[in-house]
């Protein structure tokens, strides 16, 4: 009995270690991964945590009860940089959402979707205003064919989001690169794309800046 709870346990805390080496590894993984992998493990909880186990069970809903505070303040800057991997994008959000907590899905989906609209706005907003001070450094002979082509920019740039999200999703178990798929995307998507590179460049963890301290202190003593 107490070898079969014992391969319970590792079952339950497997995904634990595997989270743990992903996002704390040598490799530093991208901001993409994080909801996902907190999603896989409130998931997990909380099938555990209905178990008929009875220490199972208790193990689970005190883990959850910690865990609770990562889900409920989900970030939802990290929910973007998952729409922003073409293997996942909105939908997975939605799926996540709609698997854990039914009843507020659609309205936390809504959020997620109307923030991401507004901030790529600001975006839009911004390449606007870049390219209009790069036209006025022309010359006047050119001034009016770079104002033409702004108008052309901001028109089609709009639409950069909508055109990203109404493509056919790449196959999720595919393993991808995700800053070179944009890389080799960014003339598609010339607004898109710079919000992805300011977005997917977000460290998940603080693994890598406390590492730096780390190795500082071993070189430079604290009396320097």
């Amino acid at each position: 009995e107490e070898w079969y709870r014992i391969e319970k346990i590792c079952n339950l805390v497997q995904p634990f270690d595997e989270i743990t080496t992903l996002i704390s590894g040598r490799k530093y993984s991208t901001a993409n991964l994080s909801l996902k992998n907190v999603w896989r493990i409130e998931l997990l909880l909380s099938s555990y945590a209905n178990c008929e186990d009875p220490f199972l069970k208790s193990m689970a809903m005190k883990m959850k009860g910690k865990f609770k505070n990562y889900w409920d303040s989900y970030s939802t800057i990290l929910s973007f940089a998952t729409i922003l991997d073409p293997r996942y994008k909105f939908q997975f959000v939605k799926y996540c959402f709609s698997q854990l907590d039914s009843e507020n899905a659609e309205l936390k989906s809504k959020i997620v979707r109307d923030q991401m609209y507004k901030l790529f706005g600001e975006y839009v907003k911004e390449s606007s205003h870049s390219n209009a001070s790069d036209a006025r450094r022309q010359d006047d002979a050119l001034a009016g064919f770079a104002a033409f082509d702004q108008v052309v920019v901001s028109s089609c740039s709009t639409l950069d989001l909508d055109k990203y999200l109404d493509e056919f999703q790449l196959d999720h178990t595919m393993d991808l690169d995700i800053l070179t798929w944009w890389k080799e995307n960014s003339n598609r998507f010339p607004s898109l794309r710079i919000m992805a590179r300011d977005i997917l460049s977000i460290p998940m963890t603080t693994v890598a800046s406390e590492s730096c301290f780390s190795m500082g202190g071993r070189i430079i003593t604290k009396w320097r």
